[in-house]
């Protein structure tokens, strides 16, 4: 493995356990224990030492899993967290929002659609232990993603503050070094990404326009949706140019239906209506597929027009024609 980066002894010692834990679960056995011993020695910390057990009895059964690759660019972005904890305590990253840190890491990667982050104070030996007790891991986040086969690249820092050391790990599915332009997240976009993942055949994070164009034309399915053609049909014209023989991401599948659904114009209203209308065989559309327009392109003030349309129809089947959409988009009399 090539890296541009110098790590220090302690970061490589979480790198190293990190890949341990992964490839031979039981090899951690011996530390995870004497993390349950010394917290079950303290009173108050003995509801912990319990719930390390049980995360190390099922840790030690599970399969095997690849080693994850360290990456620079995340930890430059380790870092980055590393050096504002330095300046502003734990709390910073305990506060920090989703979206700041995603901003930090596409400073200099992309590429990835889940990412997490998690800090540490401690001796570095536990650092996995009480990574998996974290009580700033409410939904088991850093464990789930610790164990996850999806879990391919990693960065982390390490540095003493106030004689403890302090560390931060960082956890990705993909990436790509440098900084990104990446601005379109799965989670932001599930319906959307749930289309690209059924376009990605090969489920290798990138579909190629001209394969899935034969595909879809030999089931017939233009016929039904015209707009599907129409965005592979730029998406394979956009690869042609730029010759990528890998395909194109979920980045640019996404910038490619945002032009679409930000273009304000009548004739760019129109593709939204049919890309999203319930049944292509009708001219209609739901108050429910319209409000997942709304939350979709991250319109709030139509998003609650549409919430108020429903109240009053008190459904959300009630449909809507394109003259009906147009009317209700433009408010025009």
């Amino acid at each position: 493995m090539s890296m541009t980066l110098e790590v220090s002894e302690s970061e490589h010692q979480i790198y190293d356990d990190l890949n341990k834990l992964r490839t031979n679960p039981s090899s951690v056995k011996e530390i995870f224990t004497k993390s349950i011993k010394a917290l079950s020695g303290i009173p108050s910390k003995k509801k912990k030492g319990d719930e390390l057990a049980q995360h190390l009895k099922a840790l030690v059964k599970i399969n095997a899993l690849n080693s994850v690759e360290l990456s620079p660019g995340l930890c430059n972005a380790a870092h980055d967290i590393l050096q504002a904890i330095t300046q502003l305590g734990l709390k910073f990253h305990k506060e920090m929002t989703r979206e700041q840190f995603k901003l930090t890491c596409r400073k200099h990667v992309g590429g990835f659609t889940h990412i997490v982050s998690m800090s540490d104070q401690g001796t570095i030996e536990s650092f996995f232990p009480r990574v998996f007790i974290s009580e700033v891991d409410e939904k088991g986040d850093y464990k789930k993603s610790i164990i996850s086969s999806s879990t391919t690249f990693c960065g982390v820092a390490s540095v003493i503050i106030n004689d403890e050391p302090t560390s931060v790990l960082i956890l990705a599915d993909s990436i790509t070094e440098g900084a990104s332009k990446m601005i379109y997240d799965a989670e932001d976009y599930p319906d959307f990404f749930e289309a690209f993942n059924t376009l990605d055949v090969s489920k290798n994070g990138r579909i190629n326009g001209e394969s899935i164009k034969k595909i879809l034309l030999d089931l017939g399915y233009y016929s039904k949706s015209p707009v599907v053609l129409e965005i592979l049909e730029k998406i394979a014209a956009s690869e042609e140019k730029q010759k990528e023989i890998v395909g194109t991401d979920f980045n640019s599948f996404m910038e490619v239906i945002m032009t679409k659904v930000n273009d304000s114009n009548k004739e760019g209203l129109y593709e939204i209506f049919r890309l999203f209308k319930d049944d292509p065989s009708t001219d209609t559309i739901s108050l429910k597929e319209l409000r997942k327009i709304a939350t979709e392109i991250q319109d709030e003030e139509l998003l609650a027009d549409i919430t108020g349309l429903i109240r009053l129809a008190r459904t959300d089947t009630a449909t809507l024609t394109f003259d009906e959409f147009k009317k209700f988009y433009f408010n025009e009399e």
